[in-house]
């Protein structure tokens, strides 16, 4: 029997005869094993996190037709580490093959992953904003819920810090599938000059009544207020309004400005000018007098 197939098995015997006679042998049995096919699949190059299995990793082949079914399948995405990949081939010719299988390792690396401290800014003398991050690098659809471990944020400024440039670091985020680089923000600290929106209006009042003056200016607080009097500051006149009770001609009148501070410069408002008006005063009565007639 020349190249036998499973369909030689069986059971066969040889008959002798010659003149004298005929004599039959024993039987013998006559089994074929099926072959299994050798499965060609070499060690396929590490990936990263993310990257879906194909036919770059799942391409074993062998010499006959056939079907081959992968475990995991393909579109598979597979955390880091490393991973026993397992195919199974079926022989579309079943009467001289059977089935078989063969396994590779593919070892899958973490991604990178960065953690970016966004850029903030908050005017001087505020509360700190809330800090937070941006993400470049996440992979299958995934977000920052996939960290085991959020990042810390911090700055070292707070309410008393002067107008500048403070960093935001970022540390200690963590997850299983990505390499994880920081990098740090910067929160920036400034304040706005004072700016004047109502200067102070001149008026003229009588004497003895008094007489008010009003500013209202914009800018980062705190804002101090200085009242002048003719170039002079006034003493304790350090708020918007100012107010002189009973002015006197003599005192009061004249030329009035304020000077408005913090901690990002100064602003002098506009001249004012306060005018005192005196009541008439009699400095000397008539006197009764005697004419005498013309005539």
């Amino acid at each position: 029997l020349v190249g036998v197939t499973p369909a030689a098995v069986g059971a066969y015997s040889a008959t002798v005869f010659n003149v004298a006679g005929t004599v039959t042998s024993d039987t013998a049995t006559l089994s074929v094993n099926e072959l299994a096919p050798d499965i060609t699949w070499a060690i396929p190059q590490q990936v990263s996190y993310g990257t879906p299995l194909s036919s770059a990793q799942l391409n074993a082949s062998t010499f006959i037709p056939g079907t081959f079914i992968y475990t995991p399948a393909p579109g598979t995405v597979l955390a880091s580490g490393s991973h026993t990949l397992n195919v199974v081939f079926t022989p579309e010719d079943t009467t001289n093959f059977v089935a078989t299988n063969a396994l590779v390792q593919l070892t899958v690396n973490k991604s990178p992953l960065s953690v970016i401290a966004n850029n903030l800014s908050r005017e001087y003398s505020t509360p700190n904003p809330t800090l937070t991050v941006a993400y470049s690098g996440f992979v299958n659809g995934e977000d920052s819920t996939a960290l085991a471990t959020p990042p810390t944020l911090a700055t070292v400024a707070d309410g008393t810090s002067l107008p500048g440039n403070y960093p935001i670091t970022a540390s200690g985020a963590a997850a299983a599938n990505y390499v994880i680089t920081h990098t740090d923000g910067n929160l920036t600290v400034f304040a706005n000059a004072p700016n004047i929106t109502v200067d102070p209006v001149s008026l003229t009042t009588i004497s003895t009544l008094n007489a008010s003056f009003d500013v209202q200016a914009t800018g980062t607080a705190p804002i101090t207020y200085q009242w002048r009097h003719q170039g002079t500051n006034l003493p304790n006149e350090t708020n918007p309004n100012l107010t002189i009770n009973a002015v006197d001609p003599f005192r009061d009148a004249g030329a009035y400005d304020v000077v408005l501070a913090n901690i990002a410069g100064s602003r002098t408002s506009l001249v004012a000018t306060l005018t005192v008006l005196v009541t008439p005063a009699i400095t000397q009565q008539p006197v009764d007098v005697t004419a005498n007639a013309l005539g």
